[in-house]
């Protein structure tokens, strides 16, 4: 019989990380319950496992909420006693049913490395001395050996003995460099726990720390062995089973029928490019100036950009809430029109299984498929927050206005036409539609591929008729209009006053062990008056990428909702091989005629920026676990400073590697190299964990709060694409301006309109976090967007 570990997830966010490592050194089935799993007969349970580990999580072990079940093991009696090892707030629980005190640290120790000293013995034999672990904790455990106010000093032989007030306790590991020596491993004197208070799962935990794992792993089957009463019996097949049912991919948990869908053509047309085309003029001779498209334009250091064409009457939109059977197809059949119960993502993976294509060119990342938004409010109903979720459209959740139809919007594109920047060649492409007007398909591509040929030969110093009459009849009444937009334009931001009082709640939060990290953000306003005509969409977001140019552009028009974005981060991207790649941004520096890039690498390996970061890669790290299963997610790439337009930035990368399907799956016509995709990716990682801090749940709960209940929205959530060709690209919807339908006011006449855009921005807050430079980060991240929106210079165009 393999041997089986029970984990008792505290809601935390790191908890895969921590059966990946298990596994992976152990070599043994890892079951999770969480700590409010109701369990009649606990100590029935317990035998089916040579042990347990119970994991970190918010809160305190004070709490009974904070711990449920937990504090059912410290009291088993003899008989029913099975090895315990209590990892961060497990090894708190541990501590205080021993008779131990918990208290606040004088600072709190989330994400940051420190020194671990110990004497080699028990599960730290083998170890190296002065190892370096993470910490994840606002609390410490207080065995009195100084009394109950005293401050033990280290150096003292009593800090390795129990102390005379909690005497089942034996000290194994302190850790001493900051002000107070704080308690970082024990054992217990009578029964088999073990507790660790570092986090030996992350990334930047010292590797030595393994052999502390696999020492207690050593002991808890040798204690087995000796003094276990009853011999181990079969896990219980109820457990066993929902663990095989989370290793499931999406498309696992489809009920499939026996209809074959043919994978459907797509015809492309290849053009060599002697010079890099211009994006914004090639959407202007192939768009209608207010026509939906969206838009993903690659500025800077991206290999690609991709123009998704949005017919009118052939294309087909996926507009998605998760309330009142508010998921709709438009233009054409789709299983979007499922039952409530139906899961979105379910949803969503069988549409795209269904829509699989063949013929495209194997450079292009974009044949087809899926591109749009998915809102942050989407994010948080994923992971059982569904008051927030209302957000978007309830009346009785503030909003300041904004009103979304849908937390996914989404166009399934069947043109499109794809800029390789870096190979100098454009893709024009139409996915085959048998409902579909053949000679009208083949007519667009003629046109497509004439206009990119012309416009290519136009920025070779060619003559092009119609972006010459464009330039010369169009470009001053375009700046005419732009600058009489600008100059009625009020902008409305954040009160500091208000945005400091919410970083010292949420320090309070930290402080008192609730979360590690909050991603605090506010909002700007913009209100302008024009003629009821006049779209300034596309002339904002011309300037905004002339202004803060970035590698994740974006336009986006679909229905009544319009995004201008200048995003710098990548959320997540995945390929046909079955790898995926998130890419968090944390840590920021703004850009100035005295900051280099030196200075901005020196003020980013300070400890509260490298903790910043390292919170969110553990966290992502945790997501992809959940996906990919254990030993299969790295990081190629940790904590790098990148130079943006405005900022610098500390950017890390993780990847994984989707596990090969069983041979019951594979055993198909078209064999495939993974069952999972990135919709399985997207389906366990939003909201964006670089938007909301960790652990995830309990701290979008408590921004939901500070934030005064008022929606992101599109901000904070993700926009990208999911291709017939098996790729995907999404990127977070950060420095971005968003303008939504339900706020644009006709006045009395219907000649003018008033618009209103809304701007996101905001920083991680942790312990360490100063209230000015928070704010200051907040803005500037903010102005870099709000500078599309500043005054215009009347002559000429900037």
């Amino acid at each position: 019989m393999l041997s089986s570990i029970l984990y008792i997830d505290a809601w935390d966010s790191f908890t895969n990380n921590i059966v990946s490592l298990l596994h992976v050194l152990l070599h043994a089935d890892i079951d999770v319950i969480r700590i409010d799993t109701e369990v009649e007969d606990l100590a029935k349970l317990l035998q089916g496992y040579d042990a347990v580990v119970v994991g970190p999580g918010p809160g305190t072990p004070i709490r009974p909420e904070d711990v449920g079940i937990i504090n059912r093991l410290w009291t088993l009696d003899d008989r029913s006693l099975v090895p315990i090892l209590g990892i961060c707030l497990g090894f708190q629980s541990l501590a205080l049913a021993s008779g131990a005190r918990i208290q606040r640290l004088l600072e709190p120790r989330h994400g940051i490395v420190q020194q671990i000293s110990h004497l080699g013995t028990d599960i730290f034999r083998g170890v190296k001395t002065n190892v370096k672990a993470t910490c994840y904790h606002s609390l410490k455990v207080n065995t009195l050996h100084h009394g109950p106010t005293g401050t033990p000093r280290f150096g003292s032989s009593s800090l390795w003995t129990p102390s005379e007030a909690v005497p089942d306790i034996l000290p194994l590991a302190w850790e001493v460099m900051g002000a107070e020596p704080v308690l970082m491993a024990l054992k217990h004197m009578k029964k088999p726990f073990w507790g660790l208070q570092y986090h030996p799962e992350s990334i930047c935990t010292d590797p030595a720390n393994n052999t502390v794992i696999l020492n207690w792993w050593q002991d808890a089957l040798r204690w087995n062995q000796e003094k276990r009463f009853a011999p181990r019996t079969p896990v219980e097949p109820s457990t066993r089973a929902q663990t095989k049912e989370k290793e499931k991919s999406l498309l696992d948990s489809l009920v499939h029928s026996s209809k074959e869908y043919a994978k459907r053509p797509v015809a492309v047309e290849v053009v060599d490019l002697t010079k890099d085309i211009r994006i914004p003029e090639l959407c202007e001779i192939m768009c209608a100036d207010d026509a939906e498209v969206v838009v993903l334009d690659s500025v800077t250091s991206k290999r690609y950009s991709i123009i998704g064409f949005v017919i009118p009457g052939e294309t087909e939109k996926l507009q998605i809430s998760p309330f009142d059977d508010e998921s709709t197809s438009t233009n054409g059949s789709s299983p979007a029109d499922r039952p409530r119960s139906y899961n979105t993502w379910l949803m969503l993976a069988e549409y795209m299984e269904h829509r699989q294509a063949i013929g495209g060119d194997s450079e292009s990342p974009f044949w087809g498929g899926l591109m749009g938004y998915i809102t942050y409010e989407q994010g948080l109903y994923d992971i059982g927050i569904h008051d927030a979720s209302r957000s978007t459209n309830n009346k009785d959740i503030k909003s300041g206005g904004a009103s979304l139809e849908h937390n996914i919007c989404m166009a399934f594109i069947e043109k499109s036409i794809v800029i390789d920047h870096f190979a100098r060649k454009a893709y024009i492409q139409s996915l085959y539609n048998a409902d579909h007007d053949p000679i009208a398909d083949q007519k667009w591509m003629k046109g497509a591929l004439c206009r990119v040929k012309e416009l290519a030969s136009y920025q070779n110093g060619h003559s092009l008729e119609y972006t010459q009459s464009k330039a010369e009849d169009h470009q001053q009444q375009e700046h005419d209009l732009l600058y009489h937009y600008l100059q009625n334009a009020e902008i409305s931001k954040p009160c500091p006053k208000e945005y400091n009082r919410k970083i010292r709640e949420c320090q309070e939060y930290i402080r008192a062990g609730e979360s590690y990290e909050l991603c605090l953000t506010a909002q700007a306003v913009i209100r302008s008056t024009c003629p009821s005509s006049f779209d300034s969409a596309w002339l904002l977001y011309k300037r905004l990428r002339a202004l803060n140019p970035a590698p994740f552009g974006a336009f986006l028009r679909l229905g009544a909702t319009t995004i201008l974005s200048s995003s710098p981060e990548q959320f997540v991207t995945w390929d046909r091989e079955g790898n995926c790649h998130l890419r968090p941004i944390k840590g920021t520096v703004k850009k100035d005629a005295s900051t280099t890039l030196a200075t901005a690498c020196s003020i980013l390996s300070t400890p509260k920026e490298r903790a910043e970061n390292l919170m969110i890669v553990d966290l992502i790290r945790h997501d992809l676990h959940g996906v990919t299963g254990p030993g299969r997610v790295t990081v190629p790439k940790l904590m790098i400073v990148e130079e943006f337009e405005t900022v610098y930035q500390l950017v890390s990368e993780i990847k994984g590697v989707f596990p090969p399907p069983s041979p019951a799956i594979n055993s198909t016509a078209s064999p495939r190299r993974t069952h999972h995709t990135g919709i399985d990716v997207l389906a366990v990682s939003l909201p964006p964990g670089s938007m909301t801090g960790a652990p995830k749940v309990r701290t979008c709960h408590l921004l939901h709060e500070i934030e005064e209940r008022q929606a992101r929205g599109v901000y904070s959530g993700v926009l990208g694409y999911m291709s017939v060709c098996g790729r995907g690209d999404f990127s977070v919807v950060i420095r971005s301006a968003v303008r939504l339908g339900g706020e644009t006011r006709e006045a009395p006449g219907g000649k003018d309109k008033t618009e209103v855009w809304r701007v996101g921005a905001g920083g991680a807050v942790t312990a360490k976090s100063e209230e000015v430079a928070e704010w200051e980060e907040m803005d500037a991240k903010m102005m870099s967007t709000l500078r599309a929106f500043g005054p215009l210079v009347r002559r000429g165009v900037e």
